[in-house]
């Protein structure tokens, strides 16, 4: 390990991680591209190392650990109170989760904190206000750019 050494629990690893992301992503002033590449590949490697092993632990004390496995941890408390709303489609996009379909939960979404987007039709959740949200992509390319992770719902788990 080049970049993450000295990290012996998932907290040190993100807070390394943030910190070598303002040091060598390639929009900032020194950044490179291939450095911030192989220091994001070894980090999601660890990251996944991290998350198996407190799955494992979770495994041991309750049985429905699939509904852990999502791109981030902050997004595991939301997902888990919106997964069981039925006929709503939850995608996780780049950082923000994005639910399609979802009119008859509108009061519950605005509760947790989630917005909704006119020109998507979607309610959309990043954990921060929707004022320091800037950019106006379609979601073709969202799709393109960050890549999209389908959070199936507790009825659609169950009907497999």
């Amino acid at each position: 390990m080049k970049y993450f050494a000295d990290c012996g629990d998932l907290q040190s690893l993100k807070k390394t991680y943030r910190k070598l992301c303002m040091k060598l992503h390639p929009d900032m002033q020194g950044g490179n591209a291939e450095f911030f590449k192989e220091m994001d590949k070894e980090y999601k490697q660890l990251l996944k190392t991290f998350s198996n092993a407190a799955n494992f632990a979770n495994d041991t004390e309750n049985n429905d650990s699939e509904f852990h496995n999502w791109k981030e941890d902050r997004f595991a408390e939301i997902i888990q109170k919106i997964i069981f709303y039925s006929g709503m489609d939850i995608e996780i996009i780049g950082e923000w989760i994005w639910c399609f379909n979802a009119y008859s939960y509108k009061e519950q979404l605005k509760d947790l904190g989630f917005w909704f987007s006119k020109g998507k039709k979607a309610w959309v959740y990043n954990g921060a206000s929707k004022r320091l949200c800037r950019g106006h992509y379609s979601k073709k390319q969202l799709y393109s750019k960050y890549g999209c992770e389908k959070v199936e719902t507790l009825k659609e788990k169950l009907l497999k």
